[in-house]
């Protein structure tokens, strides 16, 4: 799993890309061998005063699976990246489970469409 980190915020002294590796590999360790490319990029969010002050975003690249792109923001750095990665673990797992039920049988989920086009079209 390769990751890529891009920050624009200038307080280095919260986390350092050390310390965002690790928290990225420990949240997404069950997924690490499908997931191909793991993009963080850390920047001051305008907000309001009082309001959050940093934004996550987070790009997942996997196998078999369309890239997952989560925007997450909080007070400070720590928190958005925490609350961006609990969102892409969810995200990843629904993603996977989707995937393993098309390649289970591609006609069930077919049948399924189609039974919902007529359905609609009956209405």
């Amino acid at each position: 799993m390769q990751i890529v980190i891009e920050s624009s915020v200038e307080d280095h002294y919260a986390l350092s890309r050390a310390s965002i590796q690790s928290r990225v590999r420990h949240f997404l360790r069950r997924h690490e061998k499908t997931i191909h490319l793991v993009r963080v990029r850390i920047a001051p969010a305008n907000a309001p005063i009082g309001g959050a002050d940093r934004q996550c975003q987070l790009l997942l690249r996997a196998e078999g699976i369309a890239p997952i792109l989560i925007t997450a923001r909080a007070r400070n750095t720590t928190q958005a990246l925490e609350h961006a990665l609990q969102h892409a673990v969810v995200k990843a797992i629904q993603a996977r489970k989707r995937q393993w039920i098309r390649n289970l049988n591609p006609l069930r989920v077919l049948d399924g469409m189609c039974r919902q086009r007529r359905r609609f079209a009956a209405a």
